[in-house]
């Protein structure tokens, strides 16, 4: 397979598409291999966010100000309470 740079999201969308069609093709198309499948993407989508995401949003907090005024890193998360 010969992928080509893609050009935008829906070309990254489209060749992401043609990779899980490929694999289905060769494994077949039952429920442990759309699990692996589902559970692949997931994985990538996490390790993506963890790898970059977070960081360049770092980066924007540290630049911009963060959004949040309630959390900062040293802020004890409160208990739970009934209302």
């Amino acid at each position: 397979m010969h992928l080509v740079d893609a050009e935008d999201e829906g070309e990254l969308n489209f060749q992401i598409t043609q990779l899980v069609d490929r694999y289905l093709l060769r494994k077949g198309v039952k429920y442990a291999t759309l699990n692996t499948v589902i559970g692949v993407l997931e994985c990538a989508k996490l390790e993506l966010y963890r790898r970059v995401v977070a960081d360049y949003e770092d980066t924007k907090c540290e630049e911009n100000g963060d959004v949040y005024d309630s959390i900062t890193v040293d802020t004890p998360v409160a208990p739970e309470t009934e209302d």
